[in-house]
Formats: C-alpha cells, sequence, structure tokens
C-alpha cells in the first residue's frame, strides 16, 4: 500500500513540475514573441528613418551634382560658342583668300572685282577685243634672231612631164618662198678622232709624234657635254622640270638607261662650278642700303617631311636666295649684318618684327601698302555691308600710289616744283588717311571687321611711311614675291628636295638663274660662256670672274648673251 501511495506522490510531483515548466515555457514563449515584435517594429521604425535620411541625403547630393553639372556645361558652352564663332570668323577668312586667289588665277583684277553698291550689283565689262595691242606693229612675228636653213623642193622628173606630149617642164629662175619654225631636239653621240702626226724631219729637238688638241671642257671626265649639263640646270632650276621627267624626255628622244642619280651627282658637281658667282652675288647683294626680303617654304625629305625655309633678298640687280631649317629672324640679321643694308621692305609677318631683327640698330624696316590695300579688298569684296566703306580708304591708297608714281617721275626728270607739289600733295593725303583711321578707332561699338584692318594699319604706320622721306623705297613689295614663282612651280612639279644638301644646291642656283632674269640675261648663252671660262681654267671655278658678273658684263660677251633676249624685247 505504501508503495503505491510513493508511486502516486512521485506522479503528482511530476505532473506538477510539468505544469510549472509548462507554464513557465508558453509565459518565456508569450515574452519572446513580445520582445520580436517589439524589435520588428524598432527594426522597422529605424528602416523608415535611415531610408528617409537616405533619399534626403540622395536628393541633396542629386541637386548639388545637377547644379555643378549645369554650371560646367554651361562653362563648356560658353568656350564651344567661343571657339566656333573663331573658327568661323577664321573659315570666312580662309574663304576670302581663297575667292581671292582664284579670281587672281583666272586673270581678275582687284579693283574690277569690287562692287561700288551695297547689294551686290556688279557693272557689265565690255569684252575687250581681240588681236595686237595698241601701239604695236601687227602681222607674225619674223623670227630675224634664228638660223635660217635652206630646204629645196623640187618635182620629181615623171611629175614635170607634160601629160599630152610627155616632153619636160623647163625650170625657171623663180620659186614660191615660205617660211616657218621648226623645233629639232636631237640627241648624238660625238665620236671624237684626234689624228696623230709622225715626225717626217730627222731634227732630234722636235717631238717624234704630234697630236691634234682636245676641246677643253668644265666636266673633263664626264660621259656628257657641257651643253648637255647646261641644259639639265636650266630644265630644273629655271623650267622647274622634275629630275624623274627629263629621264623620260631624255628616254624619249632616243637616250636610254640613264638615271636621276647621274643627273643629280652632275647638278651637284656643275653647282660647285657656280659657288664664286653666287658669293659674288652675295656681296654685291649687301652692298646697297636698300633691300627687299621674302621667305618661303620648302620641303626636305629626309626621314619624313619637313618644311625648312628659303630667304629671299632683293636689290635692283641681284637676287640672293639662302636656305635656312627654321624660320627665325636671327637668320635675317646674321645675313644683314656684314652688309650696308639700312633700310628693308618686307610684308607684315612677325618674323621681321621681332626682336632678333630689332637687335640691328641701324636697319629700318619698311612694310609693303599692298598688303594693307588687300585688307580692305578682302573686307569689300567678301563681308557684306561694307563695301562702301572699304572703297572710301582703297581710294586713298589708290591716290597714294599715283602721287608717289609721278613724284618719282618727276624726281628722274628734275622737275623740282612738280617734285614739292607731289610731296605735299601726298603728306597730306596720308594725314588724312591717319586721322580717319584714328576717329575710326575712337568709337567703341566700332565692329571687328573694320577695327582689324585700322589697328593695323596704324600699328605698322612708322614703317609704312619710310617712303615720304626717302623716294627710292618702293611702296609695295612685289618685286621679292614676283620671283618666288619659280620656286612655286618647283614645290608643284617637284615637291621638294629629298636632301639638305641638295637645298642648299637649290638656293644656289635660284641665286643664279633669278639674277640672270632680273638683269634680261639668257640663260643658256650666259652658262655657256661661264662654263666655257671653267673650262679653259682646267675644270675648275674661274678665279677671276671680271666681265662674268651679269651686272658688269664685259661688252663682247653682253653682246652674245643679249642677242636672244633683244628681239624678244622688242615685239613686247
Amino acid at each position: 500500500m505504501s508503495m503505491v501511495m510513493d508511486k502516486l506522490n512521485i506522479r503528482g510531483t511530476v505532473e506538477y513540475e510539468a505544469a510549472h515548466f509548462r507554464g513557465f515555457w508558453e509565459r518565456a514563449k508569450k515574452r519572446l514573441a513580445e520582445e520580436r515584435s517589439t524589435h520588428a517594429d524598432e527594426l522597422r521604425r529605424v528602416s523608415c528613418l535611415h531610408r528617409d535620411q537616405l533619399n534626403e541625403l540622395e536628393g541633396s547630393l542629386l541637386k548639388e551634382f545637377e547644379e555643378k553639372l549645369t554650371s560646367k556645361l554651361a562653362e563648356l558652352k560658353g568656350k564651344y560658342d567661343k571657339q566656333l564663332k573663331t573658327c568661323l570668323e577664321r573659315i570666312s577668312e580662309l574663304e576670302s583668300e581663297l575667292s581671292l586667289f582664284r579670281d587672281q588665277v583666272k586673270g581678275k583684277a582687284n579693283k574690277e572685282g569690287l562692287d561700288f553698291s551695297e547689294d551686290r550689283v556688279q557693272k557689265r565689262k565690255r569684252r575687250k577685243k581681240g588681236g595686237k595691242k595698241p601701239g604695236t606693229k601687227g602681222g607674225r612675228l619674223a623670227h630675224d634672231e634664228l638660223p635660217a636653213v635652206a630646204d629645196e623642193v623640187e618635182l620629181p622628173e615623171d611629175q614635170r612631164r607634160c601629160l599630152n606630149c610627155g616632153l619636160l617642164y623647163d625650170p625657171m629662175n623663180v620659186s614660191e618662198d615660205s617660211e616657218f619654225v621648226d623645233w629639232e631636239y636631237r640627241l648624238v653621240r660625238i665620236h671624237r678622232r684626234r689624228h696623230k702626226y709622225r715626225r717626217g724631219c730627222q731634227c732630234p729637238d722636235s717631238p717624234l709624234i704630234l697630236v691634234a688638241p682636245s676641246e677643253p671642257r668644265a666636266m673633263p671626265r664626264s660621259k656628257y657635254s657641257d651643253q648637255f649639263w647646261i641644259e639639265i640646270l636650266v630644265n630644273k632650276y629655271a623650267y622647274q622640270i622634275p629630275t624623274e621627267v627629263t629621264c623620260e624626255l631624255l628616254s624619249g628622244h632616243g637616250l636610254l638607261g640613264i638615271r636621276p642619280q647621274t643627273l643629280s651627282a652632275g647638278i651637284e658637281r656643275m653647282a660647285s662650278l657656280l659657288d664664286p658667282l653666287s658669293e659674288a652675288t652675295e656681296a654685291h647683294n649687301l652692298e646697297p642700303s636698300l633691300n627687299q626680303a621674302d621667305e618661303s617654304s620648302i620641303c626636305v625629305f629626309v626621314d619624313g617631311s619637313h618644311r625648312e625655309y628659303f630667304y629671299q633678298y632683293t636689290t635692283v640687280d641681284t637676287v640672293v636666295c639662302t636656305h635656312t631649317a627654321s624660320r627665325c629672324g636671327s637668320e635675317i640679321a646674321d645675313y644683314l649684318r656684314s652688309g650696308n643694308t639700312e633700310r628693308l621692305v618686307t610684308d607684315r609677318h612677325s618674323l621681321y618684327k621681332s626682336s632678333a631683327v630689332n637687335v640691328l640698330e641701324s636697319l629700318v624696316i619698311c612694310f609693303c601698302w599692298v598688303h594693307v590695300r588687300r585688307d580692305f579688298i578682302k573686307i569689300g569684296r567678301y563681308q557684306r555691308g561694307h563695301r562702301i566703306w572699304a572703297m572710301g580708304y582703297l581710294r586713298i591708297i589708290r591716290r597714294l600710289f599715283r602721287l608717289n608714281r609721278q613724284r618719282c617721275k618727276a624726281l628722274d626728270k628734275g622737275n623740282a616744283q612738280r617734285v614739292s607739289q607731289y610731296d605735299r600733295q601726298l603728306r597730306e593725303k596720308l594725314e588724312q588717311l591717319r586721322q580717319s583711321a584714328e576717329k575710326e578707332l575712337a568709337v567703341n561699338d566700332l565692329v571687328a571687321v573694320r577695327r582689324r584692318p585700322l589697328k593695323s594699319l596704324l600699328k605698322h604706320w612708322s614703317g609704312l611711311t619710310v617712303f615720304i622721306d626717302h623716294p627710292e623705297v618702293p611702296m609695295d613689295n612685289n618685286r621679292p614675291e614676283r620671283n618666288w614663282r619659280d620656286l612655286a612651280r618647283f614645290r608643284r612639279n617637284c615637291y621638294g628636295v629629298f636632301s639638305a644638301k641638295f637645298a642648299k644646291v637649290t638656293a644656289q642656283l635660284m641665286t643664279v638663274m633669278m639674277t640672270l632674269k632680273i638683269n634680261g640675261i639668257a640663260l643658256v648663252p650666259y652658262l655657256q660662256e661661264y662654263f666655257k671660262a671653267c673650262a679653259e681654267a682646267g675644270g675648275k671655278a674661274p678665279a677671276n670672274l671680271d666681265g662674268l658678273l651679269p651686272w658688269a658684263l664685259s661688252a663682247d660677251i653682253e653682246q652674245r648673251v643679249r642677242r636672244q633676249t633683244a628681239a624678244f624685247e622688242d615685239t613686247s
């Protein structure tokens, strides 16, 4: 019985404890659920708060970024608009220059291309009549300067018989004559045989054998004659025919297998014989007090295409071309430092206004009025609404040229009264031009199209007015620019040279050719005389150039070298 009661007590105790622990578990479970709910609410509240903060931060960052982006875009747009405006202005200027050059190529004069009305209504020009120029002799040219070759043409005997009886026609002492000019391009091999003669006497002092003398040559060991090399030099540097084209031309006339390297080596040897002539030309070029200068580029194909430069110095009777690898004023200063040049006529390039050139204190830079005139021509021709304004300045500049031309003519004739009259009018016109430019520049709202040429005019005023006190100074720099036509054709046909050495050779031969041209000397006859003197000196450059200098030719040489140009000058 007691055992049963013990079991019942143990069971009750276990059930009680189980019920107690079950209640504890339920309460813990309920409290855990409440805490989880509380934590979920707190987590949800914190998440919402963080999300709002993130959204607010994101909005502020986006707003700040949009403000920076907007300001940056506005800045870039301003720079772009400014660059676009500059580029459009540059394009307009280049188009104006291109149109101007096209008009010049087509043969239009500057004054003919200008329009006097704002609506661009051009006046019709009367078509120029053909035929000879007024004041010149009519008819065909006789070409008496060429040698005449008789060509007898006779009828064959079978064509001189009568068709009826067959008797021959009797010859008459008259003929029907005609004349025409033929072009004979002939390449031959000269097989020269120098005969030998044996002594016919027994005199011991006389040589045993005599040989006919050999004609001296400037290039004694060359396969080709001196005349051949003269033609090569003239074709290359006077007529700008490329070396490869010359080889094809010679091949077309029967001379096969000649290579450009052969011609280049011969040109280099012939150029070395011209060294004393080019040095004498340079020394004579530095003697006058007035000189004119200009520069132009040339390509030298060494390790790729490199642009180098030629400088040209022109006086009354000489032209000197120098080669340099850079475009700097020190080259000009180094050349002029050893001479007597006091006034240099140039364009308005910054090269001539650099400090390197201004080192020469005695040198006065004189600027070209044609470049000033060209500024107003481009504005009047290609800028809408500025034609009449440009024409006002162009009329004054044209009047300046006319008055200076009349003053120089009166000065040559020794008419002091006329010189004084034209000089006074010239100074009045210059003062009128200066006052007009200063008055317009004083206006604040003057457009840039008009302001630019007026500022340039006043900036270069001191160099533009040197000719007033020195009538020998020309108002333009046209002579050097015209002399560059040969180099321009050389660039267009040959594209440049392939070594710095040949760039110097080109400058040297351009010096010789241009100097001969401005002195009115025929190239081939002169070079024949010069290389004849080289041949007489034993294949070397002549030690004495007296009588061979283009500006001081001897009487007999001058008669021979000017004979071919005289006929052309009479008919031109």
